[in-house]
């Protein structure tokens, strides 16, 4: 939801049956999109579509009994991750124009939670 994923469905994650255990798979099928693309998102988060932020993620976070510090730490390690994106961005060999591209809008939609040159 950070990074504008916004064909967000729940259908994006899986589980793994390994040893006789259970365990959550990796994520997969996200991608980001442009919030012109796709204005609204998939799904809403607290009742939120166009413009979610971390208020509806500790929203969520509090239904689901996650405390609100570490709800706020995710939240926090994600930004960072994303701040990184021009990075991660050459290292996958995305071309520079569409990295910067995808990167302005990356710091728009997210606005001050997101310092894009730490």
């Amino acid at each position: 939801m950070l990074a504008s994923n916004r064909d967000d469905h729940g259908k994006n994650h899986g589980f793994l049956y390994e040893n006789q255990q259970w365990r959550l798979g990796p994520a997969y099928d996200l991608t980001f999109t442009s919030p012109q693309m796709l204005p609204e998102r998939g799904m809403s988060i607290a009742g939120e579509r166009k413009s979610a932020g971390r208020t509806e993620l500790l929203k969520l976070a509090e239904t689901q009994a996650l405390d609100r510090r570490q709800a706020n730490a995710i939240i926090d390690e994600t930004c960072a991750g994303i701040a990184r994106w021009r990075e991660f961005a050459g290292q996958a060999g995305v071309p520079v124009l569409k990295a910067v591209e995808v990167e302005r809008l990356l710091t728009r939609s997210l606005g001050p939670q997101l310092d894009m040159n730490p």
